[in-house]
């Protein structure tokens, strides 16, 4: 394997976004198959995207601000943004997964 590719085990932070093409839980083949299980996205997220490392980063950058720091100044703009990022990737990303799913079972 050359120096310019990231091993196979190492999955970039785009992943995040996107879910595995290859993956047996994927989107297509589960329209194609038609079951009445709705696929979640979290099945296609490498754990450091699943919701529990999520809500636990933010808490510990935010936590880790105020314990070094003591300035509500620099840690509310971090929480504020934090919440930015939950919303993004825990509430619309998902959101929108769902609605194509749906979207996808009704015009095959």
């Amino acid at each position: 394997m050359s120096d310019s590719q990231p091993a196979p085990d190492q999955a970039s932070p785009e992943k995040c976004l996107e879910p595995e093409p290859a993956s047996d839980l994927s989107l297509a083949k589960t329209l194609r198959e038609g079951g009445d299980e709705t696929p979640s996205i979290w099945d296609h997220k490498p754990w450091w995207c699943q919701p529990w490392s999520i809500v636990a980063t933010g808490i510990a950058v935010v936590g880790v601000s105020w314990w070094l720091l003591h300035r509500w100044w620099i840690s509310s703009p971090l929480a504020l943004a934090i919440g930015v990022w939950w919303w993004l990737f825990l509430v619309a990303v998902p959101s929108a997964y769902q609605q194509e799913v749906q979207d996808g079972r009704s015009n095959p």
